[in-house]
Parts: C-alpha cells; sequence; structure tokens
C-alpha cells in the first residue's frame, strides 16, 4: 500500500534516481526533457511510501494509478522504468522487486507520417517569425525565433542539438556549425548554405554577442538556452497565425522541420542528377543518422512524381527501406 509521505525517503529516492540517471548518461545515453520528467513523477510518487525498497505493491501501485485513464503508452513507460531503477537499486541491496519483462506492454507502430511544409510554407513562417512582438521578459525573442526557424529549416538540425549550440560551436569564418554530443553521440559538422551564413553574420551582429552576455547561441534574457517546451509554445503560435495544420486538422511538430529539411534536399539532390545511391549517404552523414536506414525512410516522403525512384530502389533490394522509423 501506498503509505503517508516521508521526507528521508524522498530524499533517498531522490539519490538513487540521480545516481541511476548519472550512471546511464555515463554509458552514452541521453537525458532529454522527457526522460526526466518520467523520472521526476516516479520520485515524486516514491516518495509518499514508506518502504526503502521496491516492493511488488509499491511497484504495481505506481504503474496503475490512474484507474485505466492512461494510455498505453504511458504505462509502458511506468512499467519500463521502474524496471530499470529497480535492476539498478538491486546492483547494491537485492531486495527491490523487479517488475517482468514479458509483462511489460507493447506499444503498437502506428502508421503515423511526418509532415511535410511546403517552400509555400516556408515564406510564410519565416514572416511570421519576423513579425513576433518584443517583450521585456523576453528582449531577445525577435531576433532568436527567427534564426532559429532558419536553421532547423535549412540544416534539418534536431531542436535539442540546435538549442545546445554555443557560440564556440559556430565558426563564421568557414560557414560550419559544430554538432557535438547529439543523440547518438556522434559529433558532426554540418555546412551552412551560403544564404544561411550570410544571416547567421548579420544575427551575430544584431545580438552584439562580442559584449559576452551569453554563451550560447539562441539565448535566453538570463543568457541561459530555451528549454524545448518555451520553444513548443512559441511555434503553435507562428503555426496557428500562418494557418498551417496538418490534414487532420492539427498543427506540425518542430521536429517536421528536420523531415521538411531531408525530403526537399534529397529531392534537390536527385533533381541535379545525383544518383539515389550516393544522396542517402550524403544525407545520412549530414543530418546525423545512425545509420542509412533512418535517411531511407525519407524515400517514401518524396513527391509522386519520385515514386518511380523509390519503387526501383525497393524492388532491387526490399530491406533498403525498412518500416519507418523516424529520426
Amino acid at each position: 500500500m501506498v503509505e503517508a509521505r516521508g521526507t528521508n525517503n524522498k530524499n533517498q529516492f531522490k539519490q538513487i534516481i540521480d545516481e541511476y540517471i548519472n550512471y546511464k548518461r555515463s554509458l552514452g545515453y541521453k537525458a532529454d526533457d522527457a526522460y526526466l520528467e518520467c523520472f521526476q513523477h516516479l520520485c515524486r510518487f516514491l516518495s509518499e511510501t514508506a518502504s526503502p525498497v521496491l516492493t511488488s505493491e509499491i511497484v504495481n501501485a505506481y504503474i496503475f494509478q490512474g484507474k485505466g485513464k492512461n494510455k498505453a503508452r504511458t504505462i509502458h513507460n511506468r512499467m519500463s522504468t521502474i524496471r530499470q531503477l529497480a535492476l539498478f537499486m538491486n546492483l547494491t541491496n537485492p531486495e527491490n522487486y523487479v517488475f517482468p519483462k514479458e509483462r511489460i506492454i507493447k506499444i503498437q507502430k502506428d502508421d503515423f507520417t511526418p509532415y511535410v511544409f511546403t517552400h509555400e510554407e516556408d515564406k510564410r513562417l519565416d514572416e511570421g517569425f519576423q513579425q513576433l512582438k518584443k517583450h521585456n521578459w523576453a528582449p531577445f525573442k525577435t531576433l532568436v525565433f527567427p534564426m532559429l526557424f532558419r536553421v532547423l529549416y535549412c540544416t534539418g538540425l534536431r531542436l535539442s542539438e540546435a538549442l545546445n549550440l554555443k557560440l564556440e560551436d559556430v565558426d563564421l569564418g568557414n560557414g560550419l556549425l559544430h554538432i557535438r554530443k547529439p543523440k547518438n553521440n556522434r559529433d558532426r559538422q554540418v555546412p551552412m548554405s551560403s544564404s544561411l551564413w550570410v544571416e547567421m553574420r548579420q544575427y551575430y551582429s544584431d545580438m552584439q554577442f562580442h559584449n559576452g552576455h551569453t554563451l550560447f547561441l539562441f539565448p535566453t534574457a538570463k543568457g541561459t538556452n530555451y528549454k524545448k517546451v518555451s520553444i513548443a509554445t512559441t511555434f503553435k503560435q507562428v503555426y496557428e497565425a500562418c494557418g498551417i495544420h496538418t490534414e487532420k486538422g492539427a498543427l506540425p511538430r518542430i521536429h517536421d522541420l528536420r523531415h521538411t529539411f531531408c525530403t526537399h534536399a534529397l529531392e534537390q539532390m536527385i533533381e541535379q542528377g545525383t544518383d539515389v545511391y550516393c544522396a542517402l549517404p550524403y544525407l545520412c552523414e549530414y543530418v546525423g543518422h545512425r545509420d542509412i536506414s533512418s535517411t531511407n525512410a525519407y524515400l517514401r516522403l518524396l513527391p509522386e512524381k519520385f515514386s518511380g525512384i523509390s519503387a526501383q530502389l525497393e524492388a532491387y533490394c526490399p530491406a533498403l527501406i525498412p518500416e519507418v522509423m523516424y529520426d
């Protein structure tokens, strides 16, 4: 049974969870906002218990809280999270109950298709971000958000990669972005297009980075880097203002800008006569995919006029175009 809050227990589990997250990071795993939020929720729950170990009652109470109102993915994440924590705790105290691996519910992959912005929508969004209003609590907003949008659209960076960029990672002399410690821990250099390079130099001048008020390329008023949640709120507002929605009426995601870049880049290379077998490895390296299978998925997003290329490639080597696993 879940019992009353115990302050000592709260501190104990917080320390253990912090140690576990640091342990996972030492192995090369990334701890993004969603991952940390999941463990924060677990920590709050465990702080209400009096037991110093994870019992089957505590584990099941955590997993199935909410009286059936939770989605399958939420339950899946809880099962996986508390199982991994128990395994870690058992390294020093083998009395913790480990939720059976075979009981973890499987999440069926859906047929989700990313939204690919058109070039006309790109122009509308660019104008939309330039019309943002400055606030006292966000004096750099009218500069940061338009430039962030252009970087995401023109380079296909993951949002976390862009937000973590520091001034030292930008090579203005050669037009390069140095991406350090990305999702797959493979550092890379990303060349900017000539137009983006020009805009980046102007951005540097407008932001007056020489004053030393921040280390980050996209800073908040406090000089720190933005959090994903804050960025998503403003992006959704601009999407809405520009009247851009998916076929189902939902707003596109920020990550769809990455899909858009990959799709447009692949389309452009093919139109210029680049062999698809050469285009895919190049794009794979540019966007930082772990392997080419993730990049191959974008063949499915190409306009209908390129359907013959995808069909021929799949007929020649079916395994080369796997089920879509978007990155």
